[in-house]
């Protein structure tokens, strides 16, 4: 374990020297492997999505006139940052933080909604092995969702124990946006947070701050909640 560890410290110490603004650091993954670190906190079972259902619930949004910057964490629409553990809920977690937002933005109040419900009794997901934002979205427009409180956080997959009676209804429905393009991201971020799935490679293992332009990964195996967008050093 203490080779593994000297091995991403001298990773890190390479990719600081081949990046410029972004830095990458030594924390509490630094003694797993790239291996170990994408099989226990990516997804083993990222569904792909059916292309043609993908274009007819795609959206192209205006781009003229976006604002400089947005960061919904400054208007009150997300929770603080959650840690799912060794289990790969990520597109659980990126699903509630989407609802969250959708949430305070129609009803002007901060609610943090209950992951393991999804992991637990989310169809056509594999709870703690991976699953899909759509899916999650779904299930919720359907059910409702229970608060962290009520159906609390536990980082292994579950009987689902849902309780209709402690379920809050949430926004449904969802639009796809281009993969890849930066600005139908603000775009879309202007109206909200936004779910969006990426490659947890090196760049997220060992990330300590600053932003990524090169080496990003396009083997999506994570999803995360897109919070905002600002312009740093011109990037």
């Amino acid at each position: 374990r203490f080779g593994i560890f000297i091995e991403n410290v001298e990773k890190i110490n390479r990719l600081n020297a081949e990046n410029s603004g972004v830095k990458f650091a030594i924390n509490k993954f630094a003694d797993l492997t790239a291996t170990e670190f994408t099989a226990q906190y990516a997804s083993s079972y990222f569904p792909k999505t059916n292309k043609r259902f993908v274009e007819a619930n795609s959206i192209t949004l205006p781009e003229e006139n976006l604002p400089a910057s947005v960061d919904w964490r400054n208007k009150g629409a997300v929770t603080p940052v959650k840690d799912q553990g060794k289990c790969d809920a990520g597109w659980a977690f990126s699903t509630t933080g989407l609802l969250e937002g959708f949430y305070f933005i129609n009803n002007g109040k901060l609610l943090s909604f209950s992951e393991q419900q999804l992991v637990d009794c989310t169809s056509r997901s594999f709870g703690c092995l991976g699953g899909y934002p759509a899916s999650a979205v779904n299930y919720a427009a359907k059910n409702g969702l229970e608060l962290e409180d009520d159906y609390p956080y536990t980082a292994k997959g579950g009987k689902c124990k849902y309780d209709k009676n402690k379920a809050i209804t949430v926004a449904g429905g969802y639009k796809f946006l281009t993969p890849k393009s930066a600005e139908q991201l603000k775009a879309a971020l202007v109206n909200s947070p936004v779910s969006v799935v990426v490659e947890a490679g090196d760049a997220f293992q060992l990330y300590k701050s600053g932003v990524v332009t090169k080496d990003c990964g396009a083997k999506v195996d994570h999803a995360v909640l897109a919070v905002g967008y600002e312009k740093v050093d011109g990037v």
